[in-house]
């Protein structure tokens, strides 16, 4: 029953977000307002569903809200010091699973171009703006999920390796972006240079030594994972840019 009043909370306030999101691109008068507000809704409602399914395979029942653009997936009560005490090769897994949610929407929206039920304008929107929240989402700092996931990596690796992580990060956003500049100037730049900056200070504010905590990921596994991270964020600025920004379409 609990269960069922959360899953109500979830379905009302992503209509909300729905409904507001009309409004806004409506009084914008965009084109194709509906799709618009369909499309952002299920990208945000996909990637929050993304965080779920990793927490839940933890055995860590969920709630999940929306609230205007955000949306949010949290531990219940009873399972809160559950995920507390998750391992950070958890917790990056759990940042990082909501924009392979947004991947998925991307591979979906060009599904259903192939198979005709929406047209390249629809799917060039949904790339666009899924790659975006993609981007942004991964700046490591703050609350963000590339936040949390450099902060699980971060205070894993040891302090003699940091400087050499936070420069292959730069040198990967830096390289892979320099490709896209003539796509998107305004969206590369001001995401490479957040991202730029951020990273080092992720870096700088780790745990000294959370690299002999228990909780820190083996070398192989934050090898791996910043690897995956820098991959992920890539990708996102690949479809972020290369694709017309979907609110002048």
């Amino acid at each position: 029953m609990k269960r069922l009043g959360l899953l109500f909370v979830a379905l009302a306030t992503a209509f909300g977000n729905w409904y507001l999101f009309l409004v806004i691109a409506q009084a914008l008068n965009l084109e194709d307002a509906h799709f618009l507000a369909a499309t952002l809704t299920a990208s945000i409602v996909i990637h929050e569903i993304g965080h779920m399914i990793v927490l839940e395979s933890y055995g860590i029942k969920t709630f999940m809200f929306f609230a205007v653009i955000i949306g949010g997936v949290g531990p219940q009560k009873a399972y809160l010091e559950k995920f507390k005490n998750l391992d950070w090769l958890k917790n990056c897994k759990v940042a990082l699973a909501g924009v392979v949610g947004n991947f998925i929407v991307i591979f979906l929206g060009f599904a259903l171009l192939g198979l005709d039920y929406i047209s390249y304008e629809q799917a060039s929107k949904i790339a666009n703006l899924n790659g975006i929240l993609i981007f942004w989402n991964l700046i490591p700092i703050g609350t963000l999920d590339g936040g949390r996931a450099a902060k699980a990596l971060f205070d894993s690796i040891p302090e003699n390796e940091d400087g050499k992580y936070v420069a292959i990060f730069r040198i990967g956003a830096l390289a892979g972006s320099a490709a896209l500049i003539l796509f998107n100037f305004g969206n590369v730049i001001l995401a490479v240079y957040a991202f730029f900056f951020s990273v080092k200070y992720r870096s700088t504010h780790d745990d000294p030594d959370g690299s002999r905590n228990q909780k820190a990921m083996k070398r192989n596994e934050y090898k791996k994972w910043s690897l995956i991270y820098l991959s992920l964020f890539m990708g996102g600025l690949v479809f972020g840019s290369v694709f017309p920004d979907w609110i002048v379409l």
